[in-house]
């Protein structure tokens, strides 16, 4: 079994495409099916790719429920999974959120239809059109947006990630991309300070995601085809006598599984226990069994 510490895990991931960002929360589910834990994921797929990744030899995380996948449409059928998850995940459960920036951009547009009854790409022509007729004297030149709509577009967006990210009592997992943090459009110095570790990209989607996941890791692949996960923030885990510390580098080399992220991160720097391998060491090599449901978890991604 996969024994997680007292306190939830909340994290966030992100990177450009192409990284291997989305196989992290899947890998997670392939070794709670190894060890035997009876924990659901709950997957908010925005960007329909969910499916296709448990296919690549996966399909028995479908097949056995562990796996629920949820395929957004909009951003009213956003919110109808977000509160059909947080009725029904509980403490050992994830839920996960992939791409978490969609979320954001849905709202937007489901803001535009509702109060001002049209079409984003309508709203969004006549809005730069008279942006353009003021020479930019106009509230809305950055984002497209008033202020205050700012504001209420926000509290919308609220309803569909605060129940998750932080009501629920289940695990999270988010997924979302990656831009360049630029001072000429807003970022503070404390900001380009902060990630600057991570060559100066942030995660992209509502400017709050942050406060709300307590570890916040890049992805990246190098030439080689080495995926990374380099730390921007662990909550509780970057003090003098954290995992971080003892490890002396904030980088994190993911591999395929089993040395994947449930054992680079979970177990190695995140405190996770794994009570079956301690419970193997102390038997006869030639008496070690595969766990349940091992067969096909270990495949190697196409």
């Amino acid at each position: 079994m996969l024994e997680q510490p007292r306190a939830r895990e909340r994290i966030l991931i992100y990177g450009s495409f192409k990284t291997g960002k989305s196989f992290n929360w899947l890998d997670i589910a392939r070794a709670y099916h190894e060890a035997g834990n009876t924990g659901k994921f709950y997957v908010i797929d925005t960007d329909f790719g969910a499916e296709k990744l448990i296919g690549e030899g996966y399909d028995y995380l479908l097949d056995d429920g562990m796996v629920k996948v949820y395929n957004p449409v909009d951003f009213r059928e956003i919110l109808d999974a977000s509160k059909e998850i947080y009725r029904t995940a509980k403490r050992g459960d994830w839920i996960v959120i992939d791409m978490l920036n969609y979320l954001w951009e849905e709202a937007q547009e489901f803001y535009i239809r509702n109060v001002f009854g049209e079409d984003p790409e309508n709203y969004f022509l006549q809005m730069r059109k008279e942006v353009t007729e003021k020479k930019g004297k106009d509230s809305r030149s950055f984002g497209g947006q008033e202020g205050t709509d700012w504001g209420f577009i926000t509290k919308i967006y609220k309803q569909a990630e605060f129940p998750l990210t932080m009501k629920s009592a289940a695990n999270v997992i988010s997924i979302t991309e990656e831009r360049k943090i630029d001072p000429n459009r807003g970022d503070s110095p404390e900001k380009v300070k902060q990630f600057k570790s991570v060559g100066g990209m942030a995660p992209t989607g509502q400017k709050g995601i942050g406060h709300r996941h307590d570890t916040v890791l890049r992805m990246s692949k190098r030439a080689n085809g080495q995926r990374q996960l380099t730390m921007a923030g662990d909550r509780g885990r970057e003090g003098a006598d954290s995992a971080w510390s003892e490890r002396g580098s904030l980088i994190i080399n993911i591999d395929e599984p089993p040395e994947a992220f449930t054992q680079k991160y979970l177990i190695e720097v995140a405190g996770w226990k794994d009570t079956e391998k301690k419970a193997a060491k102390s038997k006869p090599r030639a008496s070690e069994e595969k766990p349940a449901g091992s067969t096909g978890g270990r495949r190697r991604r196409k």
